[in-house]
């Protein structure tokens, strides 16, 4: 009688090792994506939200109680009023 190929578990092991190597590849694929510009500063007029390369920045300040966005191209600016994180300086 002729041996088989593969056994049983020899098959077993190559299930697991495919599904191993599809999620291993999938992690990598879907993995983080380096942004070199990402991240906030801050300076003494207000916040500047760094956002990845092709999305705009924000910078955001408070101006008596109440917040301002504006994005970096000036073509967008929104007002929270009265926004409970801003303290109105006196």
């Amino acid at each position: 009688m002729k041996r088989p190929l593969f056994t049983r578990s020899d098959i077993k092991r190559l299930k697991i090792a495919g599904v191993i190597f599809v999620i291993g590849a999938t992690l990598v694929a879907c993995g983080e994506y380096p942004h070199s510009e990402e991240g906030q500063t801050s300076t003494k007029s207000g916040d500047i939200v760094l956002m990845p390369t092709g999305f705009a920045k924000i910078a955001t300040t408070c101006d008596h109680g109440n917040r301002i966005y504006q994005t970096a191209s000036n073509d967008a600016i929104s007002v929270v009023p009265n926004d409970p994180t801003c303290k109105e300086a006196l």
